[in-house]
């Protein structure tokens, strides 16, 4: 009796190697759904949309406002005096206050009135700037007057530089009048900071350190046979400072002199 015979093997479907990849699945995304404008918004140049809808609950509430507030229902004259006088006419002092508490790193100001402004009287009463957050009308009426109204100076550079780069395009657009820190003359003058009317686009008036000018005072004699060496008149001095400035800005700017102190000599080079 013979062996018997095998069946034959039926032809098996093709070996297909499944592959590692993962297949992705695209979903269809549906009609994109704009949401509608909200008030509040900033601009590109960082300042506040103030503008409302005119149909809104808020309109109502602002044409409400303007005529039972005893203060916005004044003149617009009046109103412009009395911002002018709650935020402006101000030397606004910006300090560093990680330098006296490490663990801290925020800036601060301390404020005083303006040796020229109107603000000079012994009933001075410390600005808190809060006017442009009561609502969006004294916002609009004197948000601008916080920086074109006010001087700002600064303990040293490193502070200047933080400030500015926290101040958006349009806050700095408002701002016509900053004291030159120390240090900061040296690296602008050397072109390591941007001209003042790039950072500050309306500047009209810079003042710088009166050490600037008698650390700077050129040893000169006055006669060629007077052999001893003097210093040069602190007025030109001064003078040559005041035409390196306007060299490099234009005579469109007023250059001035202050007398505070200075906080931080380490940054002076000359």
């Amino acid at each position: 009796m013979g062996s018997p015979e095998l069946p034959a093997r039926s032809a098996g479907p093709k070996d297909h190697t499944i592959s590692s990849k993962r297949t992705k699945v695209v979903k269809k995304k549906g009609p994109t759904v704009r949401k509608p404008k909200q008030p509040g918004r900033r601009y590109m140049n960082g300042l506040m949309k103030a503008e409302i809808p005119a149909r809104s609950e808020l309109m109502k509430i602002a044409k409400a406002n303007s005529i039972q507030s005893p203060l916005l229902n004044l003149p617009a004259e009046i109103r412009n005096k009395i911002w002018a006088y709650a935020v402006g006419y101000h030397q606004v002092d910006i300090h560093d206050y990680s330098c006296v508490r490490r663990w801290d790193i925020r800036l601060t100001h301390v404020t005083h009135p303006l040796t020229k402004g109107p603000n000079t009287s012994s009933s001075f009463v410390q600005p808190t700037f809060a006017v442009p957050k009561v609502c969006r009308q004294m916002y609009v009426e004197s948000s601008a007057m916080v920086y074109s109204l006010n001087n700002f100076g600064f303990d040293n550079l490193d502070t200047c530089d933080r400030w500015i780069l926290g101040r958006p395009l349009g806050q700095r657009r408002l701002i016509v009048s900053v004291d030159m820190p120390f240090g900061y003359y040296s690296l602008y003058k050397d072109g390591f900071r941007k001209l003042l009317r790039q950072t500050f686009p309306g500047i009209a008036k810079v003042n710088l350190h009166t050490k600037m000018a008698e650390m700077s005072q050129r040893i000169v004699t006055s006669t060629w046979f007077h052999t001893v060496p003097t210093r040069e008149p602190l007025n030109d001095t001064k003078q040559r400072f005041v035409d390196q400035v306007k060299k490099k800005e234009g005579d469109g700017i007023e250059v001035d002199w202050y007398s505070g102190s200075a906080n931080s000599l380490v940054y002076l080079h000359y």
